[in-house]
């Protein structure tokens, strides 16, 4: 009985299957989008190699859900062409696979169209990381430094970016931020860490005019001025899940411990008021100048000693 299941399964990758789209895309899709204290997520499938990282997307669903922020994920619109064996590392060959199929796997409730992201309904933005950045987010692992972002994906981070909220990237989705946002297709640049810095890491971001900091696992990095907030993940050093969980949770708890880059401002009695963009973004900018004031105060303080 094994060995005709496993002859079956093998005869069905062989041959290329009918696209589930036509029948399951109106089911599974989200058409309502929430408001309020909400956090978009951008995913596609489940899997480093071919989706985006469970790990990853699921630690920051906790982390933010533990701090009373409703998570709504958002996929492309399309079909996954490439799909690979996560045991042996190989593509499955003609195997084809709807994103909000996939992505339901690990999200447990309907995607929303990416298409139809509106960045005032969301408090911030995260990207996780695994091949979706480089497969589906962007053209990244046929073009190297010569890449572009997927259209739909672009429009959320610059609406995102323009609308003055935090956007969260970790492992490798950092590039995605770096090409958008970087001085060679018109941004003012952003600084961001995918972990590591090899030769090809380093041209890339010399390419689009980014800059990028080398850091581990569990480290964070915020970009002030763009409210771009990034950590290695799985792009550290360690591979630990309790690692890159602990990492995400210092992302998340970075971007929360400022209620006005969230838009929100504590009054008396424990009310909470709207902020305009425009104070939110000076607040924090204020907040972020004091710490490194701090930081720089306590660096001269150990040169005294």
């Amino acid at each position: 009985m094994f060995r005709t299941n496993t002859f079956i399964r093998s005869a069905i990758r062989t041959v290329k299957p009918v696209s589930t789209k036509p029948f399951l895309c109106k089911r599974l899709y989200a058409t309502i989008e929430p408001s309020g204290d909400s956090v978009a997520f951008i995913v596609a499938g489940p899997g480093y190699l071919d989706g985006s990282d469970i790990v990853e997307t699921v630690s920051a669903s906790i982390h933010f859900g533990a701090k009373g922020y409703k998570v709504v994920y958002f996929t492309p619109d399309g079909n996954q062409e490439e799909t690979v064996n996560h045991s042996t590392k190989e593509t499955d060959v003609n195997e084809i696979r709807d994103y909000a199929v996939e992505a339901t796997r690990v999200t447990r409730v309907a995607p929303l169209k990416l298409q139809n992201f509106r960045a005032e309904n969301y408090k911030a933005l995260f990207i996780p990381g695994g091949a979706a950045v480089t497969k589906i987010f962007s053209n990244f692992d046929e073009k190297k430094s010569n890449f572009s972002v997927d259209t739909a994906v672009e429009k959320v981070i610059k609406d995102c970016h323009s609308s003055k909220k935090p956007i969260l990237a970790v492992d490798n989705a950092g590039i995605l931020l770096a090409k958008v946002l970087g001085t060679k297709s018109g941004g003012e640049g952003v600084r961001v860490t995918v972990g590591s810095l090899d030769k090809e890491t380093e041209e890339l971001f010399q390419a689009v005019g980014a800059s990028h900091a080398v850091r581990d696992t569990t480290d964070v990095v915020v970009d002030e001025d763009n409210l771009v907030y990034t950590s290695p993940a799985f792009g550290g050093k360690s591979s630990a899940f309790n690692d890159v969980h602990a990492g995400i949770g210092k992302l998340v708890k970075e971007v929360l411990a400022n209620t006005t880059a969230m838009g929100i401002k504590k009054e008396g009695g424990g009310k909470e008021k709207e902020l305009s963009n425009e104070q939110r973004i000076e607040n924090w900018k204020k907040r972020v100048r004091e710490n490194a004031e701090k930081a720089a105060e306590k660096e001269r303080q150990k040169e005294k000693v």
